[in-house]
């Protein structure tokens, strides 16, 4: 059974009065995106992060990529956990 799960991260969001935007940011992951509004940088920011893990899975690299945010021990693997995404999220 394929089911999915929500993973947070930590963001911020500011006004970038250079280029009249929205800057979100993702620290752990380090992912930058832009918008005209403020809720428009969250959304940007919300897909650039679904688009970042996709990509980690697709390409057999999302245990490494959440070992290297902390997110995951680097003592762990997926099947250690038991395969579930919430089980390797930091209290």
């Amino acid at each position: 059974m394929s089911r999915s799960l929500p993973l947070r991260f930590p963001s911020e969001v500011h006004y970038d009065e250079a280029t009249g935007s929205y800057v979100s940011y993702i620290r752990p992951l380090d992912l930058y995106s832009a918008a005209t509004t403020e809720e428009e940088a969250i959304l940007a920011a919300q897909s650039a992060t679904d688009l970042f893990l996709q990509t980690a899975i697709e390409k057999g690299t999302l245990v490494q990529v959440l070992k290297e945010t902390g997110i995951l021990s680097t003592g762990e693997t997926a099947s250690q956990t038991g395969g579930g995404c919430t089980s390797w999220l930091k209290s």
